[in-house]
């Protein structure tokens, strides 16, 4: 499989895993980016949303690397008390490729 289609795959997924739904609020009581929780949401929801090929070559593994990656920039961006529904879209696409190119390419 190309290297760039899963990279794609991955970081178009990585997108909803972190839950930036347009307009969503966030409770008291939803996840938090800085939450250990966030880990296992975003594993489970980038799984959900691989398809073809990238669901058969893309591993568990990768996909627990590439949301710690994610968690990480976004706390270090002051995100970490954002609900996981939080709407930063924008912010969470541009980590999340830039999560996927580093998990994927090992740089």
């Amino acid at each position: 499989m190309n290297l760039n289609v899963q990279r794609s795959a991955l970081a178009a997924t990585l997108v909803l895993a972190v839950g930036v739904g347009a307009g969503c609020g966030s409770s008291s009581s939803e996840t938090k980016i800085k939450d250990a929780a966030f880990i296992g949401k975003c594993v489970d929801a980038t799984k959900k949303q691989l398809v073809g090929v990238a669901k058969t070559k893309i591993t568990d593994a990768q996909l627990r690397q590439a949301c710690v990656c994610a968690q990480k920039k976004l706390i270090s961006q002051g995100y970490g008390d954002k609900g996981i529904h939080a709407n930063i879209g924008d912010i969470s696409r541009q980590d999340g490729a830039n999560c996927a190119r580093q998990v994927l390419t090992g740089q």
